[in-house]
């Protein structure tokens, strides 16, 4: 299939392969129809589309090796093996087995990408510009090789804009404006356009018709213009200014439906096909279609694949394995060791410590001869220590959720050709979606045991009654941030599966970071209002911030240990019998519970309804995911 831009050739291999079905008129394979029986006709059909359908972290041999195990679940070891040697073979691959697929050259992988459709010994192969972007002695080989594939019994359909190898197809169909210029051999399209070789064609075809403009149509399509521009005028694209445009391919195609050619290789086949020449194939003699599957077997074939595929890639492997740790030990830095759960003083004795450091300070500003009443009345200490809980969770539990959202939100989105492809054939979107949920979720574990456990090597976290896994506690916290974490990853993939390309997650994912810091309620009050507080519960943070605080019982820490102490200046007074002036320090209890944003509420019935919240949420947008997923369109 050639022609130029936007002449309907990839619409025409997608009507012709099933993919984007035509609204009008029917494909026929063997004399049956295609469309009412496209499940059963999918296997014996490879498609080739535009882009990489193989994912270049995987080397040449376990690519093919994953792409056999989905298209041919019923096959062994040995038979895959066997069947993944001879499609290399059959693009003169075999040496590149090794190879990771991102230092091939772009023919190179376009060749594998053919060996993968290969695999299911696919009657009909479809290639939409397998030669683009490859230079002259490329192109040249990639058409050899295809012509080798139809000596071998395949029927090959591919779209090009490259002619200087055309001679190797049986047949070509010029396409100009969606109508069809010409169908026939190569070797008479040269005679049938009066041109010189094929790139002439291609002027002939895009030769703009005006005879207003002086442009005329040329002498041998006169007697078809007069047809084409009436049918023209009277389409209803005309009628709003649209389709005024007449290129000479319009007209080539009414002279091409008056010759001999179109009676010969369109009319005569028709007509044979009408009388049964062919004959439609029952279904009894239909090859079974393979691939018809089980999701559950996918899920581990899947997950081996993308435990691969991330085990390959830096970026992914750093921002699953070591981010995180590198996060952890930044907060070990800022952190005390009792940020978290409080002084294990009294209050009494905390507030003796204050006051010493109240004392000092006065003594300092005696020793600089700065002792004033301003200067002594601005001196307070105060310890607070469900906000410095508060904070160091905020941060660590919106590093962990956000980290699991960045991670998964690409997942999806870099591999869209891939999957379309793989849909087509027997994927199950709902293995898919969850094989990466596992797989992510395994390395979440990593995550979240390796900043507790590096955290926990300076900060106590609590005592744990029941499970004694970290060194200073935190069980609690071990868990709610692992489902939160899970939850953010379903969100990840959710956006992953809606955005359309990679450039647009880094934008995404900005927005959805300010939204879950502020609608958490954890660093800004929402107020009175009722639909911030609905918001609020609406996203992954708000739940996490509420568990975590639960956890470390924030309100309590205050009740139990906050402390405000202030300094105050007493003048000389006479009836008091003091004639120089004085200062007093104060320390209260600072139960400053009531300005924390949430509730906190320290019961387990409270923390498993954080949990379950979460749970919820992570249900909900793997779902969407699945659903995001299903509607869209295969190729």
């Amino acid at each position: 299939l050639v022609g130029g831009s936007g002449a309907g050739k990839s619409t025409l291999l997608r009507a012709m392969n099933g993919f984007n079905p035509a609204t009008q008129g029917q494909m026929l394979i063997d004399g049956e129809q295609l469309y009412p029986n496209l499940d059963a006709y999918r296997m014996i059909m490879g498609y080739v589309p535009q882009d990489d359908i193989i994912h270049r972290e995987l080397t040449v041999g376990k690519a093919l090796y994953y792409a056999a195990k989905l298209r041919l679940p019923d096959a062994g070891k040995v038979e895959i093996e066997t069947r993944t040697r001879e499609v290399l073979e059959m693009v003169d691959m075999g040496a590149h087995v090794h190879k990771p697929v991102r230092v091939l050259s772009g023919g190179q992988r376009k060749r594998v990408s053919i060996a993968v459709e290969l695999l299911a010994q696919p009657d009909l192969l479809f290639l939409d510009e397998p030669t683009s972007g490859l230079d002259p002695g490329l192109e040249k080989k990639m058409m050899y090789d295809l012509n080798r594939l139809a000596d071998r019994g395949k029927t090959v359909v591919l779209v090009t804009h490259a002619t200087a190898n055309i001679e190797q197809c049986d047949h070509v169909a010029f396409l100009s404006q969606g109508y069809l210029s010409y169908y026939g051999p190569p070797g008479e399209a040269i005679q049938y356009f009066q041109a010189q070789d094929f790139a002439d064609i291609y002027l002939k075809l895009t030769q703009e018709v005006n005879p207003a403009e002086g442009k005329p149509a040329p002498d041998n399509l006169q007697g078809v213009y007069p047809a084409v521009q009436a049918r023209l005028a009277s389409a209803p694209k005309a009628k709003d200014g649209h389709g005024a445009r007449l290129e000479s391919g319009v007209l080539w195609a009414e002279h091409y439906r008056q010759s001999p050619q179109f009676q010969n290789y369109v009319a005569a086949r028709q007509q044979q096909l009408m009388l049964g020449a062919y004959g439609a194939v029952s279904s009894g003699d239909r090859r079974p279609p393979r691939g018809h599957d089980s999701g559950l077997r996918q899920i581990p074939i899947l997950a081996r694949r993308q435990i691969d595929l991330i085990r390959n890639d830096k970026r992914t492997l750093f921002i699953l394995l070591l981010m995180m740790p590198i996060i952890a030990l930044l907060f070990m830095m800022v952190s005390g060791q009792y940020d978290i759960v409080g002084r294990p003083q009294t209050r009494d004795e905390i507030a003796a410590d204050l006051t010493r450091d109240i004392e000092d300070q006065i003594a300092q500003l005696e020793a600089d001869g700065e002792l004033t009443e301003d200067r002594v009345n601005d001196i307070s200490e105060d310890y607070l220590p469900a906000s410095t809980a508060q904070q160091l969770i905020v941060m660590f539990g919106l590093a962990l959720t956000q980290a699991g959202t960045f991670g998964a939100s690409y997942e999806i989105v870099k591999e869209r050709a891939i999957f379309r492809r793989e849909r087509a054939v027997n994927l199950r979107v709902w293995s898919y979606v969850i094989a990466k949920a596992l797989v992510l979720g395994l390395f979440a574990i990593i995550q979240v045991a390796s900043v507790l456990l590096i955290l926990g090597l300076k900060v106590d976290m609590g005592y744990d009654p029941i499970f004694d896994i970290f060194p200073s506690g935190g069980f609690e916290l071990f868990a709610t941030l692992l489902i939160a974490v899970f939850a953010s990853i379903m969100f990840g993939l959710f956006i992953s599966a809606i955005v359309p390309s990679p450039d647009v997650v880094l934008y995404i994912i900005l927005v959805q970071l300010f939204v879950q810091i502020i609608l958490s309620g954890a660093l800004f009050p929402l107020g009175d209002s009722a639909g911030a507080d609905i918001a609020s519960k609406l996203v992954i943070s708000h739940w996490t911030m509420d568990a975590l605080g639960s956890s470390a019982d924030l309100p309590g820490l205050d009740e139990d240990k906050s402390v405000a102490c202030s300094a105050t200046w007493m003048p000389a007074n006479a009836q008091l019998g003091t004639t120089e002036p004085t200062t007093r320090i104060d320390c209260v209890p600072a139960a400053l519970g009531d300005k924390l944003s949430l509730d906190y509420i320290n019961s387990e019935r409270h923390l498993m309804v954080t949990w379950l919240a979460l749970l919820g949420m992570a249900l909900f947008w793997g779902l969407m995911t699945i659903l995001v997923q299903r509607r869209k369109q295969v190729d």
